[in-house]
């Protein structure tokens, strides 16, 4: 069994982390429905779906995430420092999924084409200083 490692995100409002997943969980929506866009990504090595890393992601810490992230703002919390984890494998894999995604959907006219309203900056600050940390805190593998 691979060993297991957490990734302590910046602390930050419960509010900010509950906004930037409503607008993940939109972006995902939106690429369910529209099949041919996550097809797209998915062959210029952005998978939405069908991919460990992006289920990973999708399914296991943005639930972390919010649940951590709720129960802060029910508790009157003024910040959250999300702590999500998994297996070391997959969790060394989602910085650079996720700065891919990103980078992806900046250069790509997707969410406009999705209908999908992006981040406010706070959200995107955000985002990229929880990559940062996936950065820092788990290193992926080297080959060789």
């Amino acid at each position: 069994m691979a060993e297991s490692v957490s990734v302590r995100l910046p602390a930050a409002p419960p509010a900010t982390y509950l906004r930037g997943m409503a607008y993940w969980h939109e972006l995902e929506r939106a690429m369910h429905e529209h099949p041919s866009v996550a097809t797209l990504a998915a062959t210029q090595g952005v998978p939405f779906f069908g991919d460990e890393v992006a289920e990973h992601i999708s399914g296991i810490l943005a639930t972390a995430l919010v649940e951590q992230a709720s129960h802060a703002r029910r508790a009157g919390s003024e910040t959250v420092a999300p702590v999500l984890g998994g297996p070391a494998p997959l969790m060394s894999r989602v910085g650079d999924h996720l700065r891919r995604r990103t980078q992806w959907l900046r250069e790509t006219k997707a969410l406009r084409a999705l209908g999908v309203q992006p981040p406010d900056q706070e959200s995107v600050r955000l985002l990229e200083a929880a990559i940062s940390e996936f950065d820092r805190q788990v290193r992926a593998p080297r080959p060789g």
